[in-house]
């Protein structure tokens, strides 16, 4: 009765563990390829990764996995709520969008570095 209501729960399916970790793996390659792609002389898009990569230079994806790290682990403590899976999905959706043209642009568009 109480699963039916929501909570927090920690005993979790391995369809959210595998969610997760894609998740992870695709922050990890997004950084990969953004450092490979800004040494081809491109610029990055997004402000907030703009600005720590500004402050933190190529140590900018440990600032980067740590956030999404903690955001995942938020989304993961309440996952009972129904909204959340859309999210974890939509969210490793994007990703696969972003990465799969990082790596295009690699493959396909950018020179040889200067």
């Amino acid at each position: 009765m109480d699963q039916q209501r929501g909570g927090y729960i920690d005993w979790y399916g391995p369809g959210l563990f595998f969610l997760l970790l894609l998740i992870l793996a695709l922050n990890i390659l997004d950084a990969l390829c953004t450092m490979m792609i800004l040494d081809y002389g491109a610029w990055e898009l997004n402000p907030l990764v703009r600005s720590a990569i500004g402050l933190y230079g190529e140590r900018f994806w440990v600032w980067k996995f740590a956030i999404v790290s903690i955001c995942l682990v938020l989304l993961c403590i309440h996952i009972k709520f129904k909204p959340i899976k859309t999210i974890i999905v939509t969210i490793s959706s994007i990703y696969i969008g972003i990465v799969l043209y990082e790596i295009f642009l690699i493959i396909y568009k950018l020179k040889s570095p200067p």
